[in-house]
C-alpha cells in the first residue's frame, strides 16, 4: 500500500511537470511581493499608481512604457537590477537603440546626434549620418545591426550609391568628384570614358543600364548633331536603337523602314516617331532598293 501511494505521488508530480507551463513555476518561485519589497518607496508608489501588481504585468512592460507612466531612471535601474537577480527582465523594447545590440559608445554618439530611437535611425540616409560625423566603420556596424533585424536606412535616390553600381565603379566616380546622380547625368559619355581605370565595355554598360531603369540618360552636347540623342527620341526608342548598335544619325539614315521593323520590340509607332524626328532635320530613312528589271530588248 505504501509503495502504491509513492507511485501515485510520482505520477502526479510528473503530470504537473509535463502539463503546467514552466513560466508558472517561475511565477510561484519568484513572487511579485519578493521583488516589490526590495524596491524603494518611490518605485513602489509608481508601480501602485501604474496598476502593476503582478509579476506577469511587470515583465510585460517595456522601458519606454514605464517612462511614459512616470518612472524615473533610478526606479528603472532598480527594477532592472531586481529582475536580473531572478533571471527575469522587462519586455524587449524594439524602439530603443539597445534593441540593435550596438556598443554603448556608438549609442552615445547617436544620442548626441539627436537619434534616440530605432525609428529615428531608419529615417536617416547614410549621407545624413556622414554629415553628423559618422565614419565608414561606424556606418558598417550600424548597417549590419539594422540588417540583422530586417531594417535599413532610407535610400537616397539622389546619391550615386542608389544606382546599385559596383564598389569599384562607385569609387571611380567618387574619385572624379561625382557623388550625385545629377552630377553623373550632367556628364557626356565621352567625359566618363576619359576617367582613369574606366572600362568602356563593362563600366559604361553598367551605368547605361542603371540610368535607363530610372528613365535617365547622360548629358547631350547640342553641338554634336551626329549622335542619336540629338534627335530627341523617347527613351524607349533610343534604348532599342542602342541595343541594335545604332549610335549615330548617319547610321540610322542608312537603314530602311524594314530594317527598323526587324528590330526586337520596334513597332510602327516607334517608326513614325523616328521619321518625324528625322524630318525635322530634313533627313529621311533610306529607300528600299528597287527591283532590277532585266529587259534584253532595251
Amino acid at each position: 500500500m505504501f509503495l502504491l501511494k509513492q507511485f501515485l505521488v510520482l505520477i502526479f508530480c510528473i503530470a504537473i511537470y509535463l502539463f503546467i507551463p514552466t513560466s508558472a513555476f517561475g511565477s510561484c518561485q519568484y513572487g511579485f511581493s519578493d521583488i516589490y519589497e526590495k524596491l524603494s518607496p518611490e518605485t513602489q508608489r509608481n508601480l501602485t499608481e501604474a496598476g502593476i501588481n503582478s509579476m506577469d504585468a511587470l515583465t510585460a512592460e517595456t522601458v519606454t512604457e514605464l517612462r511614459q507612466s512616470g518612472f524615473g531612471e533610478n526606479s528603472l535601474n532598480e527594477i532592472r537590477a531586481v529582475l536580473l537577480e531572478k533571471n527575469l527582465s522587462l519586455a524587449e523594447d524594439f524602439t530603443r537603440l539597445e534593441f540593435l545590440g550596438l556598443s554603448s559608445w556608438l549609442r552615445g554618439k547617436l544620442h548626441r546626434a539627436g537619434i534616440k530611437t530605432v525609428e529615428e535611425l531608419v529615417e536617416k540616409t547614410e549621407g545624413d549620418l556622414k554629415k553628423l560625423g559618422f565614419g565608414e566603420q561606424a556606418l558598417s556596424i550600424i548597417k549590419a545591426a539594422l540588417s540583422g533585424r530586417g531594417l535599413s536606412f532610407i535610400v537616397d535616390f539622389t546619391k550615386i550609391e542608389s544606382l546599385g553600381l559596383t564598389p569599384r565603379l562607385t569609387g571611380i566616380l567618387h574619385g572624379a568628384s561625382i557623388y550625385e546622380v545629377s552630377e553623373l547625368t550632367s556628364k557626356t559619355e565621352w567625359d566618363l570614358l576619359r576617367l582613369p581605370r574606366f572600362f568602356k565595355a563593362t563600366d559604361m554598360r553598367q551605368i547605361r543600364n542603371s540610368l535607363l531603369k530610372r528613365g535617365m540618360w547622360f548629358h547631350f552636347n547640342p553641338e554634336d548633331s551626329s549622335k542619336i540623342e540629338s534627335l530627341g527620341l523617347s527613351m524607349e526608342v533610343r534604348q532599342i536603337l542602342y541595343k541594335a548598335g545604332f549610335r549615330t544619325v548617319r547610321i540610322l539614315t542608312r537603314k530602311t523602314d524594314e530594317d527598323l521593323m526587324d528590330l526586337s520590340g520596334f513597332t510602327t509607332f516607334h517608326l513614325n516617331e523616328v521619321k518625324a524626328a528625322l524630318s525635322k532635320r530634313g533627313l529621311f530613312l533610306a529607300a528600299p532598293p528597287k527591283p532590277f528589271n532585266f529587259n534584253p530588248l532595251f
